[in-house]
């Protein structure tokens, strides 16, 4: 029974320290420059640059970068979405994962377009 007390306690203490470290953003998709990149408008109009964290995709000047921008512009292109975050760029975007109502369920971002998760 201890150990069970135990147990819950650290999940609580885990989840309490992983919501503290991390950042939400919500607005609409207003721009998507490639294919894990995205601007995203906010309620107070602040334009935001979003990278994808743990996505890989073509650049527009590589093969397959201007099918894998049309896929994810498809894809996400006005519309509303949460961005889960804890870090910006050394461009100043903010890194994280974007979430967004795709069919009644919650998406990551990425499904369905032309990007590459990291393998492992």
């Amino acid at each position: 029974m201890k150990s069970l007390h135990l147990f819950w306690l650290c999940f609580a203490l885990f989840f309490a320290i992983v919501g503290a470290s991390a950042s939400d953003l919500v607005g609409r998709v207003v721009g998507v420059h490639d294919g894990d990149t995205i601007t995203v408008l906010d309620a107070s109009k602040t334009q935001n640059k979003i990278l994808l964290s743990d996505i890989d995709a073509p650049e527009l000047k590589q093969a397959f970068g201007t099918k894998s921008k049309q896929s994810f512009s498809d894809l996400v292109y006005n519309t509303q979405v949460t961005v889960e975050w804890t870090k910006r760029d050394k461009y100043d975007r903010i890194v994280g994962k974007v979430l967004f109502m795709l069919t009644g369920c919650l998406t990551p971002a990425w499904r369905g377009s032309i990007a590459n998760t990291p393998a492992g």
